[in-house]
Order: C-alpha cells, then sequence, then structure tokens
C-alpha cells in the first residue's frame, strides 16, 4: 500500500467509500476519439504500485459499460486487487484479421490504453490479462497472437479463432501458429455446447485429433498434444465440465476448455455462477517477466506546494503551486472521476457541477497532492 497517498487522503476524510464507480477515459488512438471504463479496487489516493489489469472485451453491438454490469469482473476488481478495463470497439465491432479489419486499429488502442494505466497507475505491465465474450474473445485470441509479448493470458467466452477453413484463413493460422515466432500462451477457453452463433470447439465430445479449433492449434505447439486425454475431463458441477488440453509447467502452459452442458451464446453465470471468479483465479495465475517498470505512484506533500484559491469554489477554482503540472484530476469521494483540467493551465472548471466536497489530484515532477475541494 501506498501509505504516505493513504495517510493523506485519511486526513482528508474521516470516512472512504470502499466501492468505487466505474470511470469513465477519453483518448485519441490512430487518430480515433476512443473510449474505455476503468474499475478501480480502490479510491485513486490508495492504490497500491504495480497492480495487474484484466481487459475486459464486449461482443457486436455492445458497449464497454455493458460487459462491466453483466460479466460481474468489475465487482471482483477490490477484492482481488486488480484494475478491471472495459473499452469500446469503434462502430460497435472489433478488428477481424481475416474478413477485414475495421476503420480503427483495436491492436493499437489495446497498446495505447496499457501505456495509459501504466503512467496514470503505475500498472505491473507483465501481469497484462485478457478475457471477452463473443466477438471479444476473438479479438483476445488475436492479442495473444499479435501481442503476445504484452498479455499475459486470455479467457475467451463463447469465441473462437480467425482463420479456419470456414472464412479462408489458413494463411492466418500458419503465418503465426505454425511459425517460429509461436509464443506459449495460457489459454481458459469457455463455450457452451449448444451455441448456434459461435460453434462449440469439441461438438462431437470426444477426443479428435486437431478437430478442437482453436484449442488444438494452440495445444499442439504449447505440450505436443492435438487433442485432449479422456483422463483429463472432470466435473466443475453436473452441467459443467473442464477439459485440459496442457498443463502449466517448466516448458507449458495452461490451455483448458470449459464445456457449459447445454449452454448457448450468452454469459454462462446460470450455469456456472463463479465464472467470473474463475476467470479472474486463471488469469491471475501467470505472469510475464521483462516488461519494463512503470514509473511508481507517490506522494510528497513536503516538495509539492500547492493553494486552491478560492475554496470553497463556484465556478472556477486556479491551483497555484511552485512545479510544473502534469495532470490535474477531480474525484467524487468515492472515487469516481469526474474530469480533467488542462495541463498547465493553472485552473479547473467547476461549472455543472453539483455542490459539495471533491478530491483535487495533482500530479507534478516531483510527486502527487491530492488536496478537498468544496464546491459551493
Amino acid at each position: 500500500m501506498n501509505t504516505r497517498i493513504l495517510a493523506l487522503m485519511l486526513l482528508l476524510l474521516p470516512v472512504c467509500c470502499s466501492a468505487q464507480s466505474l470511470e469513465e477515459v477519453n483518448m485519441i488512438s490512430d487518430g480515433l476519439s476512443r473510449k474505455f471504463w476503468i474499475q478501480l479496487p480502490d479510491a485513486p489516493g490508495n492504490l497500491d504500485n504495480n497492480l495487474p489489469v484484466i481487459i475486459v472485451l464486449h461482443g457486436d453491438g455492445g458497449t464497454g459499460s455493458g460487459i462491466a454490469a453483466y460479466s460481474g469482473i468489475a465487482d471482483l476488481a477490490a477484492a482481488h486487487n486488480f484494475i478491471g478495463v472495459f473499452p469500446n470497439a469503434y462502430a460497435g465491432g472489433w478488428n477481424r484479421a481475416v474478413l477485414g479489419d475495421a476503420p480503427a486499429d483495436d491492436l493499437l488502442f489495446m497498446q495505447d490504453i496499457i501505456d495509459y494505466l501504466c503512467e496514470n497507475y503505475s500498472i505491473n505491465r507483465n501481469r497484462v490479462y485478457v478475457t471477452g465474450h463473443s466477438a471479444g474473445g476473438f479479438l483476445a485470441y488475436r492479442m495473444s497472437i499479435e501481442l503476445a509479448d504484452k498479455i499475459a493470458a486470455i479467457a475467451p467466452v463463447a469465441a473462437s479463432m480467425y482463420g479456419d477453413a470456414n472464412n479462408n484463413g489458413s494463411a492466418y493460422i500458419n503465418n503465426y501458429l505454425g511459425s517460429g515466432s509461436f509464443v506459449k500462451m495460457p489459454i481458459l477457453h469457455i463455450h457452451g455446447d449448444n451455441d448456434n452463433t459461435v460453434a462449440y470447439p469439441d461438438p462431437n465430445h470426444q477426443p479428435d485429433a486437431w478437430s478442437e479449433y482453436p484449442l488444438t492449434g494452440f495445444s499442439y505447439p504449447t505440450c505436443g498434444e492435438n487433442t485432449y486425454n479422456p483422463a483429463n475431463v472432470s466435473d466443475i458441477n453436473p452441467n459443467v465440465k473442464k477439459i485440459t488440453f496442457c498443463s502449466t509447467g517448466i516448458n507449458s502452459k495452461e490451455i483448458t476448455l470449459i464445456r457449459i452442458v447445454g449452454g448457448g451464446h450468452g454469459w454462462p453465470s446460470a450455469q456456472l455462477p463463479d465464472v467470473a471468479t474463475r476467470i479472474v483465479q486463471f488469469l491471475m495465475a501467470f505472469e510475464l517477466q521483462g516488461q519494463p517498470v512503470c514509473q511508481e505512484l507517490g506522494v510528497n506533500t513536503a516538495a509539492v506546494t500547492v493553494k486552491l484559491i478560492p475554496n470553497p469554489a463556484k465556478e472556477v477554482v486556479y491551483i497555484q503551486t511552485d512545479q510544473h503540472v502534469k495532470a490535474v484530476r477531480l474525484y467524487e469521494l468515492t472515487g469516481k472521476w469526474i474530469r480533467d483540467g488542462k495541463p498547465g493551465s493553472g485552473e479547473l472548471s467547476l461549472l455543472g457541477l453539483n455542490p459539495g466536497v471533491y478530491l483535487l489530484m495533482l500530479e507534478t515532477e516531483t510527486g502527487t497532492s491530492v488536496q478537498k475541494l468544496v464546491k459551493e
């Protein structure tokens, strides 16, 4: 725990709410306006350094805030101490490697999100994970190949990978899964066996060499298995089975299929109530090595002198400090982000805000200062 920030927050807030709201973030990526939501595990001033990140991708036509609501993953951020990220696709759909990419570059967008989190939240770049539902799971598979140096594990739900015979993408498979550049990736694939939208990968419910696409495409170069061993099938409950293709070892990474018996294309929380917990626990068991370290969050109250004039304020507050201001962020007491100020401008508009108490976080070259601000 960053005890200096925590102590300062406790001075400002005798009682602080632990439940955090989704924070909306807008950025320009590849010249396009993109949006994502963040679920923090604690109030901004209380965050640990080096937090893991789970990126959660919605299906076609969905939204980041939508999958945050129905997946249950956002609700686990505090208990498991990770940052949940819920991006919006551009025009509702993610890039398709074989059928033609959308106008936006989603792989670049994901890298921009990781960079943003590194700069603003000092995340652990070795512990960035991806899960996704339907088309979001397709993008998770693509990221496991094309961003394998940045993603530690994936958990696609009701998804597959572009490149099978049905969409004439064998070259895509050969270029990656069959090439010397393949990187072993832990995979937890969750799928209903009655999915009429995206085919369940083991329709015959018995081992059949090279038939459980895309899992066998990954399992063979990972652990030498082109199907699964029946001895590695177990029951989670009467309607859910666990099918292991590869186990984690010195030269292997776990690749597992979770079969939802009779399940369709929806998120499987009805048949598997703890599906979100299983995804989080699986992902967070793995870690990359050698990613660059993000600069630690910190607060140096002795070095950062800040005055807010006036305080209380009605329409605008002026920020006086002897430091170069890198970022100004305004939060509710619950930790919900409200707005950013323009770095270097020395002022923050309060127009449109309800009267009350807010937290203003000021980041400078030497540290971070958290100030209580009263809006009249």
